[in-house]
C-alpha cells in the first residue's frame, strides 16, 4: 500500500537527524559534543556540521543536543575499548530475500573478539520512550550486523537504545541481550511474515503500529477502526450521546485512551494526505487551499542587524548568541510610545530601497470553501493567494 508515496520528513525528525550527525562527527573526531555547542547540522549539505546555517533544513546545535549526545557518545566510547567498531553503517539484510526489505543504517557497532560479543546501539532523540527488549527494529540491524560476523566466535549480542530524551522516567541508556540463536528464529519469524504479505488476499490489521505508515490516511482496516470507535459513542442519527465523563471509571478512561489516540493519528493522517492531494491538483470537493496565517521574518539577517543598529545602537536587547531575535521580538526595543509606533518604525526599516522585514505566509492549509480566506493558487513549490 505505500508503493509509489514519497518519504517525507518533520521538524522532530531533522531534529533527530540533527543529533545523528553530531553523534557521527563526535565519534570519528573523537572531540566532544561540546566542541560544536552554537554549530548547525546542515541535513542537505556536503558539510553537516558547520558554524553557519547552510541551508532550509539547519538544524542548531543547542545545549540539550550537546547534553543528550555526549550520553551516546561516551557509551560508545567505552564499547570501543579493544572492539572493532562502526558508526552510522549500511547494515543489509539482503539475505533474508524479502522485498522491500534492503537493510537500514545502524548508528553504532562494537564486536568484541576477546568477550565474543556484539554490540548494536541506537540513538533516539525523541521524547516517546522506546524499548530494546524484542525491539523490530533493533533486531534487524542485529541480523545485519551477525551477518557481518557469521565467521566469527559470536556469544552475545546486545541491543541497546541510548534515549537521553525519554519522558518515560527511568534509565536514558537501556540494554537488553539477545541469544544469537533467538535472532535466527527471528529470522524465520521475519521471512514468514514477508511471505505473507504476498497473498493478495492478506489481511489488514490495525493499531498502535499504524503510527509510520505512509498508507495510513487511506487504509480500509485503520478507517473501520475509527468508525468503530467514533460509533461506539454516537446514536443512528449522529448525535453525540457519550457517558458523562464524571461517571466513567479510571479503568474505563484508561482503556479509550489508546483508542482515542488511534483516531487523532488518523485524523492527522488524512489531513496531510488531502492536504498533498490538494497540492497535487486534485482538490477534494467542497474544500479549498487557503494560505496560512503570515508572520513576519527578516528578509536579510545581516542587512537587518545593520539597519537595527544604526537604530538602537549596538543594542544586545535584539541578540541571542548566535542568532539575531525574531522580529517580533525585537519590536519591543525599537523606538516609539506604544505598540502600533514600535511596529511601524520597524515595518520602515530598509536598506537601500529593500524593506528588512517581510511578512510571508509558511504554507497553505484546507479550508471548507465557505471559509472567508481567499483561495491559494498552487503552482510547484510555492503558492498564492486569488485576488
Amino acid at each position: 500500500m505505500q508503493q509509489g508515496i514519497p518519504d517525507s520528513s518533520s521538524p522532530f525528525a531533522d531534529e533527530g537527524s540533527g543529533a545523528h550527525e553530531l553523534a557521527q562527527k563526535c565519534i570519528e573526531t573523537g572531540l566532544d559534543a561540546d566542541s560544536y555547542a552554537g554549530f548547525y547540522a546542515n541535513l542537505d549539505q556536503s558539510k553537516p556540521i558547520s558554524p553557519k546555517q547552510l541551508g532550509d533544513r539547519s538544524i542548531y546545535i543547542d545545549d540539550e543536543m550537546v547534553d543528550g549526545v555526549q550520553q551516546y557518545v561516551d557509551f560508545c566510547r567505552e564499547l570501543m575499548e579493544g572492539a572493532e567498531w562502526q558508526a552510522e553503517q549500511w547494515l543489509s539484510l539482503t539475505h533474508l530475500e524479502c522485498d522491500g526489505l534492503d537493510g537500514g543504517t545502524g548508528d553504532f557497532l562494537a564486536y568484541n573478539e576477546k568477550t565474543a560479543t556484539l554490540d548494536v546501539v541506537d540513538l533516539k532523540y525523541g521524547y516517546g520512550a522506546v524499548d530494546p527488549r524484542e525491539n523490530t527494529q533493533l533486531m534487524l540491524y542485529a541480523l545485519g550486523a551477525v551477518k557481518r560476523y557469521h565467521n566469527r566466535k559470536l556469544d552475545k549480542v546486545r541491543l541497546t537504545v541510548v534515549q537521553p530524551r525519554s519522558r518515560s522516567g527511568g534509565d536514558a541508556i537501556k540494554t537488553w541481550e539477545a541469544d544469537p540463536l533467538d535472532l535466527f528464529e527471528f529470522e524465520t519469524d521475519i521471512k514468514n511474515g514477508a511471505a505473507a504479505t504476498r497473498d493478495p488476499n492478506a489481511p489488514l490489521v490495525a493499531g498502535e503500529h499504524c503510527k509510520f505508515c505512509k498508507a495510513e490516511a487511506f487504509c480500509p482496516a485503520k478507517e473501520k477502526l475509527v468508525m468503530d470507535v467514533v460509533d461506539a459513542d454516537f446514536d443512528a442519527f449522529g448525535e453525540a450521546t457519550p457517558a458523562p465523563v464524571i461517571h466513567l471509571t479510571p479503568e474505563q478512561i484508561g482503556a479509550k485512551w489508546p483508542l482515542i489516540e488511534q483516531v487523532e493519528q488518523w485524523c492527522k493522517a488524512f489531513r496531510a494526505f488531502a492536504h498533498d492531494e490538494a497540492m497535487g491538483g486534485r482538490i477534494p470537493k467542497g474544500l479549498k487551499l487557503v494560505a496560512k496565517r503570515a508572520t513576519r521574518k527578516w528578509n536579510d539577517t545581516s542587512m537587518a542587524a545593520d539597519a537595527l543598529e544604526a537604530v538602537l545602537g549596538d543594542n544586545a536587547a535584539i541578540w541571542s548568541e548566535p542568532e539575531l531575535l525574531s522580529p517580533a521580538k525585537v519590536e519591543s526595543v525599537m523606538p516609539g510610545k506604544n505598540k502600533a509606533e514600535r511596529a511601524a518604525a520597524l515595518a520602515a526599516l530598509e536598506i537601500d530601497g529593500v524593506k528588512v522585514v517581510v511578512k510571508e505566509s509558511s504554507g497553505t492549509v484546507l479550508a471548507a470553501e465557505s471559509d472567508p480566506r481567499p483561495a491559494a493558487i498552487v503552482g510547484g513549490d510555492e503558492f498564492e493567494e486569488v485576488k
